[in-house]
């Protein structure tokens, strides 16, 4: 009888990183395997890791695995990808399999047994595009599958999933789609599809990273630069995009990061490893600014302009919608001057200060405040500690525009399915929950205030509000509308970024400050969740001795494990290092992929 190590999906304790079986000298079961075996009465989902030449279980005690069937088959280099990704974010692979393998049918056809395909040589590349992505994605997909090759294409979310079906289905190509929402049959059946023959593409979301696919020659991360594609709703926390390119590489596979907006770092990696790099061509949108301390002190209390008004009452008496985009949902405490628009900033930092409980306090260094009794910068005493959220830019517009419908959006608010033309004021949902609205026709798009990203105690602010800002003026642009641009300040960097049509110099120099504070890309971040082990910091110290230590900010601080404190580990190790290093620590520790705001 042979001893397999198995993995079932099941949360076990972190201790346990495989279970042994028995099986016939004859059992056609090796690595990569997939197969249910029962287990305390019941039949669960398991993969063979491995055999073993002894077990710690007397062998009277082992579970035999007589005709089990093989229900699907990991290759070498999927079975490879889940382990690095174990080690990576300090997971064990039988809990990674709860999170990355679907519900497997009782019933379920045995795979068939299919050759592994031959590997090439990897190669990458980057795509910023305006929103236009299906048309390049077609191209490649159908020159890998006149190859005889299968694509992954990964995305953040299922509409988006979705759109991308249908989109390639008008162009005759082969999809099959994977993600939550399909009933659990469905499910399994399109995660097996292009191991089955039945697909040559398959849209998932980060269900796709362990998706068997035996002839692999292309994956595509699609909208990169998503936070979405990581896990981060439980532990087990994974960055799909880390595994999906480990993939790609040990198979031999093209590597396609796109986006509209792909992140700095992303185009940095291209740069320094000699990627085919695809930009569309420089080219200013039709911006138009807003300074706001010209504004009417009543309209720009409410991050609103008459401008703004004009051209919003203008577009929808034109049977047009506006889109007016403002990424706050509540309102925001933060000290700013009426009459001029000056934030009350931190005197080490340069960050605007937030109002708590009648004190100031910066929020990236900790610097604290009393409140001012007049501006700074012009002496005026009409201080308001309260910028306006969308729920309130809302209201002022049913106010100010009577008979206009006015909606909020934000993601937990659905899209109107009729066409009357209004006003939407969103958050990010615009760019996701609500992305079909961008397909509506728009007369006016406009940032309430585009200095706001630029306030967030974040050393990626400035890309962000680069993104955003590149986001809104692409829908100007394949719109052909207005695009208006509130702002308080002179043009900042990102903005300027936006006016050029390309973010080569902002990235250039965000770049080089990351590089002298030791930000990623060159150096690795994540949040380590301490376990029962005494003294976490000195298991940390030992584990990573050249790493920069810090608490995690007021977000992360709500996700601290078992109320322990976690930590923020920022080190200048190489990947397999890291991994190799995290092995070091408890197995109860939890290793969180470091925190992304959307953008």
């Amino acid at each position: 009888m042979r001893i397999l190590r198995l993995a079932p999906a099941l949360r076990l304790p972190p201790r346990f990183g495989w279970l042994d079986y028995g099986a016939p000298e004859d059992a056609p079961l090796g690595p990569g395997d997939i197969v249910r075996v029962p287990f305390r009465g019941r039949r669960v989902a398991a993969l063979v890791l491995e055999g073993a030449a002894t077990s710690n279980v007397p062998p009277a005690r082992l579970t035999t695995l007589a005709e089990t069937p093989v229900v699907a088959r990991l290759d070498t280099v999927t079975l490879s990808s889940l382990r690095y990704a174990a080690s990576r974010f300090h997971a064990t692979v039988p809990a990674l399999l709860t999170a990355l393998l679907p519900a497997v049918p009782a019933r379920a056809t045995p795979a068939e047994v299919r050759p592994e395909a031959l590997r090439s040589t990897f190669s990458g590349a980057l795509l910023r595009h305006r929103g236009d992505a299906v048309v390049a994605y077609a191209a490649r997909i159908q020159k890998t599958s006149r190859a005889l090759q299968q694509t992954i294409l990964a995305v953040p979310d299922i509409l988006r999933a979705e759109e991308l079906a249908e989109a390639l289905r008008a162009r005759d190509l082969s999809v099959s789609v994977c993600h939550h929402d399909l009933a659990a049959g469905a499910r399994w059946k399109a995660w097996t599809s292009l191991a089955a023959g039945t697909a040559d593409v398959l849209i998932a979301t980060k269900a796709a990273v362990l998706a068997p696919a035996p002839r692999l020659g292309l994956v595509i991360i699609d909208a990169e630069d998503d936070p979405d594609h990581v896990q981060r709703d439980a532990a087990p926390y994974y960055d799909a995009r880390l595994v999906l390119e480990r993939r790609a590489r040990d198979a031999g596979a093209t590597l396609l990061f796109a986006s509209e907006t792909p992140r700095f770092a992303t185009a940095w990696r291209a740069r320094e490893e000699a990627w085919t790099v695809t930009a569309p061509v420089e080219k200013a949108p039709p911006m138009t600014l807003v300074p706001m301390r010209q504004e009417s002190r009543a309209l720009a209390a409410q991050a609103l302009s008459g401008t703004f008004l004009d051209a919003a009452r203008g577009a929808v008496q034109e049977g047009k919608n506006v889109i007016a985009f403002l990424n706050r949902a509540a309102d925001a405490r933060i000290l700013r001057c009426e009459d001029c628009g000056a934030l009350s900033r931190c005197a080490t930092c340069g960050l605007a200060l937030a109002l708590h409980d009648g004190t100031l306090r910066c929020a990236r260094c900790g610097t604290t405040a009393d409140v001012p009794a007049s501006c700074a910068s012009c002496g005026g005493i009409r201080l308001s500690g309260r910028i306006p959220g969308v729920d309130a830019v809302v209201r002022a517009l049913q106010k100010q525009l009577p008979g206009t419908r006015v909606v909020g959006l934000q993601r937990d608010r659905g899209l109107p399915d009729d066409s009357v033309p209004s006003i939407f004021v969103g958050t990010e949902t615009l760019f996701k929950n609500a992305r079909p609205l961008l397909d509506r026709p728009l007369g006016l798009v406009a940032a309430l205030d585009a200095d706001g990203p630029m306030r967030r105690p974040d050393y990626r602010a400035a890309e962000h509000a680069w993104a955003e800002l590149e986001r809104l003026a692409n829908a100007a642009r394949r719109h052909g509308c207005p695009f208006l641009v509130q702002t308080w300040e002179a043009p900042h960097a990102a903005l300027q970024a936006v006016q050029r049509g390309s973010p080569a110099t902002l990235a250039a120099t965000e770049l080089a400050d990351r590089k002298r504070f030791g930000y990623p890309p060159f150096r690795t971040s994540f949040i380590a969740h301490p376990g029962a082990a005494a003294n976490p910091e000195r298991l940390l110290r030992t584990a990573f001795p050249d790493a920069e230590l810090a608490p995690v900010g007021r977000d992360d601080r709500r996700r601290a494990v078992k109320g322990r404190a976690a930590t923020t580990v920022r080190t200048a190790l190489p990947d397999e290092a890291v991994a190799a290093a995290l092995d070091t620590l408890p197995a109860d520790w939890i290793i969180e992929p470091e925190r992304e705001k959307y953008f």
